[in-house]
């Protein structure tokens, strides 16, 4: 984990009239949120990149939905570790380079 905070921007609101839109399930939000806070890794890791994330998933009213937000959550999760490798290859060489040739 980082020394980030979890929301820099902040986080929709659960509440009744709150700040995020559509059907919430409020119970289920109250639940996905308890237990990202009682240390659930796999919620702080999804909340840490989308502070929404248990907003979203609560909107979920079947197994097809979910799975569609599970999915393009590791699509969107994948596409930054892929970006990572990159750059951390691109790192690795730049520093053989500089070693080898002592630029």
């Amino acid at each position: 984990m980082t020394g980030r905070l979890l929301y820099p921007h902040g986080r929709a609101s659960a509440l009744p009239g709150g700040t995020h839109p559509g059907k919430l399930d409020y119970d289920l939000v109250a639940h996905l949120r308890a237990v990202r806070e009682d240390g659930d890794e796999a919620m702080i890791a999804a909340e840490e990149y989308d502070p929404n994330f248990s907003l979203k998933l609560s909107e979920c009213t079947d197994d097809a939905a979910a799975e569609a937000l599970l999915g393009a959550w590791l699509e969107r999760r994948a596409a930054v570790l892929r970006r990572t490798q990159d750059e951390l290859r691109r790192t690795w060489r730049e520093a053989r380079q500089h070693r080898t040739t002592g630029a």
